[in-house]
């Protein structure tokens, strides 16, 4: 605390007096213990010597429109990079590219280039809405989740990407495959469906019995009118 003092005193202090026409008479000889705040405040959002020369550049900046003294959150704020500084793109962008990720995968199972990790996040998180949800809602699902990544990534709380169980797929195999299910050839297809023929039970209209009741007519459990064959009693008398 008492090293960033120091470094305030000596950098931030004398700009804010310089630029902004509030601070000597708003502060005069408390100005040591504003300091003080705005050390806490930047020690409290991990604002380091990279972020306090971008916040100082900024409070400059401002003054040509702005030159009030910028209170602590506003200057942690003032300290933090922007999107284009980490290199995020904008909404419609991040947006596009989780489309054509959606696309690419879908169809090749190849992984697309996104150009930033936001853009990754995005697509694991709500990129399957795609097809679920209308164009509209879609879209507002997109705004919200692409603020929140951003103030995340601006704060520096961006979480490393883990590739999702989609995209750490390697088996290609149909589902019923990975399941253990046997891929019949057509000879061996007609095999098994010639040796079950003739075998199914069927009602008295002679269709074929689908009632997971029984084996009597669909949806019904009554099996007195249904003897193998397919014949009833009646025409067995």
């Amino acid at each position: 605390m008492e090293q960033l003092l120091t470094i305030l005193n000596a950098r931030l202090k004398p700009v804010f007096g310089l630029y902004c026409v509030d601070f000597a008479s708003r502060f005069g000889e408390h100005a040591d213990a504003v300091m003080r705040e705005y050390a806490r405040q930047l020690i409290k959002h991990r604002v380091g010597h990279q972020g306090l020369s971008r916040g100082i550049e900024r409070v400059k900046e401002r003054a040509a429109k702005d030159r009030f003294t910028p209170n602590p959150t506003e200057f942690v704020y003032l300290c933090k990079p922007s999107a284009d500084e980490l290199g995020i793109p904008d909404l419609n962008i991040a947006v596009h590219e989780v489309r054509q990720a959606r696309t690419t995968w879908r169809h090749s199972k190849t992984p697309y280039p996104y150009s930033h990790d936001i853009c990754r996040h995005m697509n694991d998180r709500i990129g399957y809405e795609i097809y679920q949800l209308s164009e509209r809602l879609w879209r507002q699902n997109c705004e919200r989740e692409y603020q929140r990544l951003l103030e995340l990534a601006i704060n520096g709380e961006l979480p490393s990407h883990k590739p999702s169980i989609e995209a750490a797929r390697t088996d290609d195999r149909p589902m019923y495959e990975q399941l253990g299910y046997q891929t019949l050839s057509p000879e061996e297809a007609k095999r098994v469906l010639a040796a079950t023929r003739g075998k199914r039970l069927t009602n008295v209209r002679g269709r074929v019995d689908t009632s997971r009741l029984g084996p009597g007519i669909a949806g019904s459990s009554d099996t007195s009118n249904v003897i193998d064959g397919g014949t009833n009693d009646r025409d067995a008398s």
